[in-house]
């Protein structure tokens, strides 16, 4: 019986020659959902919608641009899956939400691409965070995936960081109290798994895949690519998750 394949990957805005060979690697996957993260702009996006088009896949972003980057979602055709809207969140390119049909039932994906760690972005972050967590509140929380890069480590990262703040931890805890679960905390729980790498290639865990139990229960494996990386394909490895379909 065929798989589910999801992948999470932060492809790192790049030149249309370089979403070519994206899309070439993604290909070989042969994925059925896709959360791609630091997308571009929306010429971009709509470049990269006609790739995904030919290979018979929906692309969804959201077109309320607020800077240059975007959370955009790829999902099979043969997948029924529409827009999630939300009245009263005014939610800017960075967060992508659908509505897709699986396991015979309405399931909620929410694409995220947080603002980068740094000292100018601190705002933008925060109102990043109380956005996504607006989206949270107004979605089924038993029928959830929530992928994306959240520029952000959990508190018992190893290495541990100086520069990450309390209310930064705190998203992860909050995360929890939607009885959202990290994929990587079931399949890798004891492994030191790194998504990114900065300055003297010390890794980071920026990419994470939260899922509801019940969702949850349906995947088989999880685990991140690394040949993205030494690749050149961009500077985050690829999550991939199979699910039983």
């Amino acid at each position: 019986m065929k798989k589910i394949k999801i992948i999470n990957w932060n492809i790192g805005n790049p030149s249309i020659d370089r979403l070519r060979k994206q899309v070439e690697y993604l290909k070989k996957i042969n994925p059925d959902i896709m959360v791609l993260t630091e997308s571009g702009n929306r010429e971009k996006n709509e470049v990269l919608r006609s790739f995904f088009y030919d290979l018979n896949y929906n692309l969804f972003y959201n077109d309320n641009f607020i800077d240059k980057y975007s959370a955009v979602i790829v999902i099979r055709s043969n997948i029924n899956c529409k827009n999630l809207h939300f009245e009263r969140i005014d939610i800017n390119s960075r967060i992508t939400s659908i509505v897709l049909d699986i396991y015979d039932r309405e399931v909620f994906l929410i694409g995220t691409y947080f603002p980068a760690n740094n000292r100018k972005k601190i705002e933008k972050k925060k109102e990043h965070t109380k956005l996504l967590f607006d989206v949270l509140d107004n979605v089924n929380s038993n029928r959830v995936m929530l992928i994306g890069d959240f520029n952000s480590v959990k508190r018992v990262h190893i290495p541990k960081f100086s520069w990450f703040r309390k209310w930064e931890y705190e998203i992860f805890d909050k995360i929890l109290s939607y009885r959202l679960i990290d994929v990587n905390d079931v399949f890798n729980y004891d492994k030191k798994l790194y998504s990114w790498y900065g300055n003297k290639n010390i890794g980071h865990l920026y990419d994470y895949t939260y899922m509801s139990k019940e969702l949850l229960e349906n995947v088989e494996s999880a685990y991140f690519d690394k040949n993205t990386i030494t690749q050149k394909l961009s500077d985050h490895a690829c999550q991939i998750i199979e699910m039983r379909s």
